[in-house]
């Protein structure tokens, strides 16, 4: 583990110093360092409770979250848009577990929920298109718009990258043991409401700062394979997330330098770089267990 960690630190140091000799700005870089790493945290967890519905539900409810907010407080990227964007994402995560606690199937749960926040999403982005003059704005939740990012942005996402680092760490081993084996977890006396709001709780909050860095399109990818790539690598939870943290960054600053050699989508380079470690690593286990 601590070889593996080691590891990872002279990775990701190498390519940060190559971003920097490169000439990027500081801001860049970290606005996809806490990017891969929130990623990096939030895979595993969603991961290890069985959770992929919720990659998704979580664009669909943040991209209506956030046009909702645009609506209500008729502005962009303040402290009164996120409040709003964050409540109303949070509690529509908590209503898919609701709905899921109740005994409804999790895809059954997944496609209700996507079909109303959808076309909800759909009609309230119309009206603001129309009436607040924030087409760009719009694309950009659509797409993403990583490098464009204000420096109080950068602060709401740096403080979000603590708050889900914090979250997991204290929570993983739990939630970890949740979806192994739940009862036992109930038979020891564990309260299991708070880690089952947990995960539920971290998407909808990050999902609000990082929809507009990554986009629509891009964001469910991003939930998903970092923990995809480290399940083929390791067969420790805590190795898991040790690779899930590592190579999301790893994914994240490649991609940063990619889109910037090539003039391309930041968003679309990550998911790219994502994709290709992702079928690399399954290759190599296929035939290593063959």
């Amino acid at each position: 583990m601590r070889e593996l960690l080691v590891l990872y630190f002279f990775l990701v140091l190498m390519l940060i110093v190559t971003v920097v000799l490169s000439g990027l700005e500081l801001r860049w870089l970290l606005t996809f360092t806490s990017l891969g790493l929130i990623y990096g945290f939030l895979s595993p967890v969603i991961a290890a409770r069985r959770l992929y519905y919720l990659s998704a539900a979580a664009p669909h409810s943040t991209l209506f979250s956030i046009a909702l907010s645009i609506m209500v407080t008729s502005s962009l990227w303040s402290i009164n848009y996120y409040v709003v964007a964050v409540v109303v994402s949070v509690l529509l995560m908590f209503s898919v577990s609701y709905m899921v606690r109740l005994g409804l199937d999790p895809d059954v749960a997944t496609s209700v929920f996507v079909a109303g926040t959808t076309a909800s999403s759909v009609l309230i982005l119309y009206y603001v298109a129309v009436n607040y003059r924030m087409t760009y704005s719009v694309n950009a939740l659509i797409l993403g718009d990583p490098l464009l990012i204000s420096y109080n942005e950068l602060v709401m996402l740096l403080l979000t990258l603590i708050m889900t680092a914090v979250l997991v760490i204290t929570t993983f081993r739990e939630n970890v043991y949740a979806g192994i084996d739940i009862d036992l977890l109930k038979l020891s006396g564990v309260k299991l409401t708070f880690y089952d709001l947990v995960p539920y709780f971290m998407l909808g909050f990050a999902s609000v700062i990082l929809l507009r860095l990554v986009g629509y399109v891009v964001s469910h990818v991003m939930i998903l394979l970092p923990s995809l790539i480290s399940m083929n690598l390791s067969r420790k939870a805590c190795e898991t997330l040790a690779h899930s943290v590592g190579l999301s960054v790893t994914s994240a600053l490649s991609g940063l330098m990619l889109s910037a050699y090539l003039n391309i989508s930041p968003s679309g380079s990550v998911g790219l770089f994502s994709t290709l470690i992702y079928l690399v690593t399954f290759i190599v286990r296929r035939y290593s267990l063959g």
